[in-house]
Formats: structure tokens, C-alpha cells, sequence
């Protein structure tokens, strides 16, 4: 039982960096491509709802990888990642999805 629930649920997680990285592409390759760039990039707070250190440095390397996005520090107390992003219009839907797709999965993992 386990073992195959935590092997769904890693494959999730791979499957959802996949899925991630290839519309973090395209989002990126469209702006890239337009001939007016319209881009808002700055940078948001994110506090994370992960427990251990391992998590922590899960969640700052996957969100880290997506095209356009890039942690550049973490709070004293480790509870807050400090996220560049290249569009940074709307941080709250970039938080929502932080929360929503890594870090969803990886507080499953955890289960």
C-alpha cells in the first residue's frame, strides 16, 4: 500500500515539474517574442507551509527551476522564500501557484 501511494505520489510531482517547466517555457518564449515586451518583473514573499529542511530546499530548487523564477534568499527563521520573477503582475497568483502545484505535492509526499 504505502510504497505504491508514495511512488504515485512522486510520479505526480514529476509529472507536475514537467507540466511546469514546459508552460513556464512557453509563458517565457511568448513575452521573449513579442515585439513590445510588457514585462513587470519584481519580486514577492512567499511563506511556505513545509517542515523540514529537506522540503524546504525541495520547494526553493523546483520553484527555482521554472523558467522566469528564481529564489535568491530565505527568511532568518525559514519560513519565507524571496522570489524573483520575471512578470510580476499578479504575486498572488504566482504564490497561489507555488502553493497549489510544488508545494501541494510535497506536503502529499510527507503524508
Amino acid at each position: 500500500g504505502s510504497y505504491f501511494q508514495n511512488g504515485r505520489k512522486v510520479a505526480s510531482l514529476i509529472l507536475f515539474l514537467i507540466y511546469d517547466l514546459a508552460v513556464s517555457a512557453w509563458r517565457v518564449a511568448v513575452v521573449v517574442m513579442r515585439p513590445k515586451l510588457e514585462l513587470k518583473p519584481g519580486v514577492f514573499l512567499y511563506r511556505h507551509k513545509v517542515r523540514s529542511e529537506f522540503q524546504i530546499a525541495l520547494l526553493s530548487n523546483l520553484v527555482g527551476l521554472t523558467p522566469g523564477t528564481l529564489i535568491f534568499d530565505i527568511s532568518d527563521d525559514e519560513r519565507t522564500l524571496y522570489v524573483h520573477a520575471f512578470d510580476c503582475s499578479d504575486p498572488d497568483a504566482r504564490r497561489r501557484e507555488i502553493s497549489e502545484g510544488f508545494e501541494r505535492r510535497i506536503l502529499e509526499l510527507s503524508e
